[in-house]
């Protein structure tokens, strides 16, 4: 019959003998020739334990067998214990392996050539929206319709894990929502009135959501394009908590800092011949930025990938090895 695990196992269990125990930090001995034991009270095990520091065991006639089953018990639990430990680290117990640092690197090219395409199309939409009405108008539908289907998607898929990434993407969202106002009252009148450092602010905000909702999109373009090539159950290019705060830091980053160039340099002000001079000047200040920051996140969103493959395997290997050992 073994023994019964009252509470939660420790990793002190290995140490148990068929014939004569006692217990790092307890205080009594166990006796095998009594039916019962007594109460191990284990005091510098809090980490170890999660719900309780006391351990209690029934012992049976049958006491040989139970070493066996304490080791087993205690694989599992160091085993979820590690699980944990990992996912608080975020992964960073990934060793640099060939694999990572060859996925790693087209990661970082594709990142790069999406951060340079990325800068091209922020200083092009800003410019267009600056100076024709049409496309401020066309830009501040665009901006509302994105922000809505954000919203929506959000809304579709609740859960409470991803509770604090979706109120997160929900306020860049209303950002967007709020650019799209923002443009469909641009007027060039106030707009050029204004110096460029009052204009710096608004071309941050339009920047930071021209930058989101391109990202945004060509995630789920290529997560429907990967899916509909692989199948179903092809995982996604961005699933985890990581992979996502990674690619929103950036995303940020460089909008804010491409609206920010734009507004300082005063592109929209100048004349309609020196408009292109301006505009290739904003360009070769944010070509390098976005090509570094792209890069960067590539690298960093394969890194997370890969921490999250290792996690879910590990977690999974748990729950086989726990399906094998209580057959």
């Amino acid at each position: 019959m073994g023994i019964q695990l009252a509470f939660p196992y420790c990793n002190i269990l290995p140490n148990l003998t068929p014939f004569y125990t006692e217990s790092r930090c307890g205080k009594k001995k166990f006796n095998r020739k009594k039916d019962e034991c007594n109460m191990i009270h284990c005091k510098t095990l809090k980490s170890e334990c999660t719900k309780s520091n006391t351990l209690s065991y029934r012992a049976v006639k049958s006491v040989h067998s139970y070493p066996i089953e304490c080791i087993k018990r205690c694989k599992f639990a160091k085993m979820d214990m590690e699980i944990k430990e990992f996912d608080k680290l975020s992964g960073f117990r990934i060793q640099c392996t060939k694999d990572l640092i060859f996925k790693g690197s087209i990661s970082a090219i594709v990142g790069m050539i999406l951060g340079i395409m990325c800068s091209l199309i922020v200083n092009c939409t800003l410019v267009e929206v600056s100076l024709s009405k049409f496309f401020s108008m066309y830009f501040g539908i665009l901006f509302i319709v994105v922000g809505l289907i954000i919203f929506w998607r959000l809304n579709a898929n609740v859960t409470d894990e991803a509770e604090n990434r979706r109120n997160q993407l929900m306020i860049l969202a209303a950002l967007i929502v709020f650019s799209g106002v923002l443009c469909l009252f641009f007027d060039r009148t106030w707009l050029f009135s204004l110096s460029p450092l009052s204009k710096v602010p608004i071309y941050c905000v339009l920047g930071i959501s021209i930058s989101f909702a391109l990202t945004f999109s060509l995630i789920d373009l290529i997560n429907y394009l990967i899916g509909f090539i692989q199948g179903s159950i092809t995982r996604p290019l961005i699933e985890s908590v990581a992979q996502v705060y990674l690619i929103l830091l950036f995303t940020i980053t460089m909008g804010g800092i491409f609206g920010f160039i734009f507004g300082l340099l005063d592109v929209e002000d100048e004349s309609s011949h020196h408009i292109r001079l301006a505009l290739m000047k904003a360009e070769n200040c944010c070509f390098p930025l976005g090509a570094v920051l792209g890069g960067i996140a590539g690298f960093g969103n394969e890194f997370f990938r890969q921490q999250s493959e290792a996690y879910k395997m590990g977690k999974t290997k748990k729950q086989i090895i726990s399906m094998e050992g209580y057959k």
